[in-house]
């Protein structure tokens, strides 16, 4: 098992920056359509661009639960349906035209106005993916997961990643680093387009 431990930033602008101590010296900067990942003492920075835009799930779960739709119409996502199961509420989306030939449905599952998983289908119904959310905090009036477990599907395996915050500070100034972070311009950025 792989334990990474570092942080997790979020500024207003839409940039998620995530900060890797261990094991290895690790930036990883995702905005909605590419990811920058920087190596400091190896001088290597990879971007991949993505073709449509991508929900980071650990990012996702914590700024979506505060968002009535879970940050999925910035995505390009539309509401087609939601079904009650008892005390649970079970919310259903399309995936933006772009994405529609690679991703069919994406659900969301609630239960006392908490997200408990969410799934990410195939176009043929077969789940690419699902994460499970547990440990909550309450911060304002909103459930914040403490902790994700997902599975990953291929066609001939899986894999899966439990991620756990801790101490998580809500509204409080950036450090300098992470406001003024940019690659230096000796390093060279190898793009990908995924």
């Amino acid at each position: 098992m792989e334990r990474n431990v570092g942080r997790l930033y979020y500024q207003g602008s839409g940039m998620t920056v995530v900060r890797i101590k261990e094991p290895v010296n690790q930036w990883v900067i995702y905005e909605k359509k590419d990811m920058t990942i920087f190596y400091p003492e190896e001088k290597r920075a990879f971007r991949i661009m993505f073709k449509f835009p991508v929900s980071v799930p650990f990012f996702q779960a914590l700024i979506g639960v505060t968002q009535e739709d879970f940050g999925l119409i910035d995505l390009g996502y539309a509401m087609i349906r939601y079904e009650r199961k008892g005390t649970k509420l079970l919310a259903i989306w399309a995936p933006p035209q772009s994405a529609s030939q690679y991703l069919g449905e994406f659900s969301l599952e609630y239960q006392d106005n908490k997200l408990i998983s969410s799934e990410v289908k195939d176009t043929k119904g077969k789940t690419i993916s699902k994460s499970i959310y547990r440990n909550h905090i309450r911060y304002g009036f909103y459930f914040v997961p403490m902790e994700i477990y997902t599975i990953h599907y291929s066609n001939s395996h899986y894999s899966s990643e439990v991620i756990r915050f801790k101490n998580p500070h809500f509204n409080t100034p950036l450090p300098e680093e992470i406001v003024n972070f940019k690659i230096p311009n000796n390093i060279k950025v190898e793009e990908v387009i995924w």
